[in-house]
């Protein structure tokens, strides 16, 4: 989904170049760089093990966000989790509207993603 916000730059994401990333801060994966942020001060060393944890896998991060594993803007799922988002703002306000979305989104990701690898698995079989 484009987001006018996303001003992260484009890195490499081809396996041959994953080891350039490895000298990447945790900065340059989660926030842009250039910007003050007293969040991401105060969970700079947690995300940083975080995404370390997660290998090369958090070179995900830094792909467009018009391509996998970002989703579609015509996505149903991502359609549906906004407007009901916008729903839960209207009615109890929007602290308890970020928690629903950020597990809710969290959890169809990862339902998303099984999917697509017993997909994968299936067809090779």
């Amino acid at each position: 989904m484009d987001d006018p916000h996303d001003t992260r730059d484009p890195r490499p994401t081809d396996l041959d170049e994953l080891d350039e990333l490895d000298d990447l801060e945790i900065g340059d994966v989660l926030a842009d760089p250039g910007a003050e942020s007293a969040v991401f001060a105060r969970w700079n060393e947690q995300l940083g093990h975080y995404v370390q944890g997660q290998g090369s896998l958090d070179a995900l991060r830094l792909r467009s966000n018009t391509e996998p594993p970002w989703p579609q803007v015509d996505n149903p799922m991502l359609c549906y989790l906004i407007e009901r988002t916008s729903e839960i703002i209207e009615r109890d306000g929007i602290d308890p509207a970020i928690g629903w979305l950020a597990t809710h989104a969290w959890l169809e990701a990862t339902i998303a993603e099984r999917s697509r690898l017993a997909r994968t698995l299936v067809d090779d079989c």
